[in-house]
């Protein structure tokens, strides 16, 4: 028995030792990934753009990213959902479709694709001084149609107050709806992404965002880009701006503030005289319809899109084939449609 139990501790060594080198092994390769993906990090941060898509302004005393493409008399801005690595060529598909007729804007907010982080607060209200900066910057006069996607509804929604004279039409696309904080489910969904959302420090270091987007292209739809037709430039801005621009700090800082964010406009209402298109994803729309058959939500997504409208002669919603939050590559041009209305 002793020399059995004897055994069994020289066993137990063994596997610790086992187990302390696969750790160690581990750390090493996490720390070499780490190291050389910094270092393609600088590199590619300072080298020339030859993609043609990095054009900076100085906003508020800081350097923002513009695309501007397409002359028409009116101008479509394109307002990114929150964590877009690269915005430029995540909604390029809107823009080459609606170019033919309108001017395009698409905005790179502080921290995303090509511009410099964001040195303030990220409220609502900052969000709609910096879009109002950034167009002034570029020379380009109102009114706008605003395509918001995600987040930036919020931004929309607030510079609608602030500049009203500056919309001529808000287009939402899958927007956020400050009035579902009062269902427990969301109130609680938005706590858990604010608290999951603020451990990408690992991915943003590591360079792990980098290599997934390589071992599992799916992840971030490149291989749908590629049926779309992006070019292998595209992808290869779109790859580059994943490893760099992975749920920055001003996207943390972003994050942090959406429930607050939501709190302020809880209220809101779209202005009467205002023509707004409130786009829905199927996906999306069928996700909350489950909840409801789950018992754990009460309001179907199109109540809540419906609670906005104040004049449904110029209001509307609809709904278009797609994943939640993916229209951009799922159905571009039913939303361009949507806007030329």
């Amino acid at each position: 028995m002793k020399k059995f139990i004897i055994a069994l501790n020289i066993m137990w060594e063994h596997i610790k030792s086992f187990v302390l080198a696969v750790l160690i092994g581990l750390a090493i390769i996490i720390a070499l990934c780490s190291i050389l993906h910094n270092v393609f990090k600088i590199r590619e941060i300072y080298q020339a753009d030859r993609s043609g898509y990095k054009n900076l302004i100085t906003v508020s005393d800081n350097r923002m990213n513009a695309r501007t493409a397409g002359y028409g008399d009116q101008t479509v801005v394109i307002l990114p959902d929150v964590g877009e690595s690269s915005p430029i060529v995540r909604y390029k598909k809107y823009s080459d479709a609606l170019s033919s007729n309108y001017r395009v804007v698409t905005l790179e907010y502080f921290g995303y694709g090509f511009s410099l982080s964001a040195k303030s607060e990220r409220t609502n209200i900052k969000f709609a001084q910096e879009i109002k900066g950034a167009l002034e910057a570029l020379g380009i006069p109102g009114p706008y149609i605003f395509l918001a996607t995600g987040t930036s509804s919020m931004y929309a929604y607030t510079y609608s107050n602030l500049y009203p004279e500056d919309i001529q039409k808000l287009v939402i696309v899958d927007g956020i709806y400050p009035k579902s904080l009062e269902d427990e489910y969301t109130n609680k969904y938005v706590d858990d992404y604010m608290t999951n959302r603020s451990f990408t420090f690992f991915a943003e270091f590591t360079g792990y965002a980098r290599i997934l987007s390589y071992v599992s292209p799916h992840t971030f739809h490149i291989d749908q880009m590629r049926d779309l037709g992006f070019s292998d430039g595209d992808i290869k801005v779109y790859r580059k701006m994943i490893a760099n621009r992975y749920y920055t700090s001003s996207m943390k800082k972003e994050i942090k503030e959406l429930k607050n964010n939501m709190m302020q406009l809880q209220s809101y209402q779209y202005p009467n005289y205002m023509p707004v298109t409130q786009i829905l994803s199927s996906g999306y729309v069928e996700e909350v319809d489950a909840l409801i058959k789950e018992g754990l939500t009460k309001t179907k997504l199109e109540d809540y899109a419906k609670g906005l409208i104040t004049n449904s002669s110029i209001q509307t919603v609809e709904t278009i084939d797609g994943e939640k939050s993916n229209l951009s590559f799922d159905n571009p041009m039913k939303v361009a449609e949507a806007i030329m209305k």
